[in-house]
This record gives structure tokens, sequence and C-alpha cells, in this order.
């Protein structure tokens, strides 16, 4: 999905999303996936679900996403797919904006229906950022812009999920104001043995946060340690 927050860029209509009519708003090109996201009754199917947004110049999210598809991937334009691209894509998120992702599924987590589901694992998880800039905003109304969420139960329910950010930079909207007490990217309430984090060339531009640190990763007591896991 093709997707530009520019008004000059992109038209929200029933046709949008490929690189000849691309969409303007986040939400609506999350709408316009045919096909549908996982559920606990289609986990058997055998083909993956791939959803992949490009960002012509920006992107703006502004409300909570979560997916339960195989691979997740948000990326920048480059000049093959559009040759009057001269930027590099972004992704900008506003005080409401966030990403959450967890090694279980979210009918795990919460009742469907009153029906529980608690012991239906989802897929395993693939979530790539590449060669995007993510722009901060300065406040939020949650701690954080991405979130990965693990869980203690992770031999039985939870799925293995892989996130990686590369070749990607970050700034903030406003670098007249320094932004306070949020992180661009936390694990809560910790990193469990099914998560892998990859960051290579993540470079900052301009953005100044107080209270709190980028990035924050905590692990699982007694499952991760000093001793066995740093060099």
């Amino acid at each position: 999905m093709y997707v530009s927050s520019r008004k000059w860029g992109g038209v929200d209509t029933e046709e949008c999303g490929d690189v000849n009519s691309i969409c303007n708003s986040f939400e609506h090109s999350v709408l316009k996936q045919t096909t549908p996201d996982r559920t606990p009754t289609n986990l058997q199917s055998g083909q993956q679900i791939v959803y992949t947004y490009i960002s012509v110049c920006e992107i703006l999210v502004n409300q909570p996403y979560r997916t339960e598809a195989d691979i997740f991937m948000l990326g920048g334009v480059t000049t093959d797919e559009i040759s009057e691209a001269t930027e590099c894509g972004s992704v900008q998120f506003d005080e409401n904006g966030e990403m959450e992702f967890s090694d279980q599924a979210y009918w795990q987590i919460k009742k469907i229906i009153r029906v529980d589901y608690s012991s239906i694992k989802g897929v395993n998880q693939k979530v790539l950022f590449h060669s995007i800039n993510i722009v901060l905003p300065t406040t939020k109304q949650s701690k954080y812009v991405l979130k990965l969420v693990g869980t203690k139960d992770y031999v039985n329910k939870s799925r293995n999920l892989k996130l990686t950010i590369e070749n990607c930079s970050f700034a903030q909207n406003n670098t007249l104001d320094k932004a306070t007490n949020f992180f661009l990217f936390r694990t809560e309430p910790f990193l469990s043995l099914r998560m892998n984090v990859s960051i290579f060339n993540f470079i900052g531009n301009n953005a100044f946060i107080e209270g709190t640190c980028l990035i924050e990763i905590n692990n699982e007591p007694d499952v991760f340690t000093l001793d066995n896991h740093l060099n």
C-alpha cells in the first residue's frame, strides 16, 4: 500500500493503494487491505499474510495500530518506484499515534465475544522498518511510539516475534521544543525469550527527549542475566 499524507500526494478512494493511485491516510490504507488479518479461525491457511506500507514523502499515524499479519513492513519509497521521489519517506507519529507488537495474539489477551481463545497461539511474526525516517511528537498520551509486549508464559502460549529496524533515522517534528517523558521504543514489561530485536544503522537527527531514554529494553528477571548475555 502506497500512502502519502501530503495534500498533493494521495487521495483516499476505493481504488487507492498502488503506485499509480496513492492513498492519503494510513488508517484508510489499513482498511483497504484485501487480505484480512489473522483471527483464531483462519490460522491454518497456508499462505502468509504480508502487509507492506510504503511512505511517499510522509505517512501520519494518529491512532494505535496493531496487526496479526505474518509479516508487517513499513518503508520509504525509492526512485525506482516513483522517479519523482526526491526525499526519504517518513512516518510521523502524533500524540495519539503508536504501534504495538506482542509475543501473544490479541485474542489471547482479550476475550472475543465471551469466547476464550487464550490457548491458541498466533503465527510467528516479523516486523520490519526499513529506509524510513521516524518523526517523533513533542508530547504523547502514552509513554511510547513503538512497543513490544512480552509475556512470562512464553513456552506454551507465545509465538516468535522478530523486530528489525534497518537503515532508518529519527527526528522530531518540532525542534524548538524538547519532547518529554516518552520512549521511541520500549519493551513492556520485558523482552521475552521468544523475541528478537535487531537495529542496524539507526541515525538520530535533531531530537531532544527529557525524562526518559530513547530506547528502553527491560529483560525478564531470572531469564536474561548480565553474566550470560553481556560480554
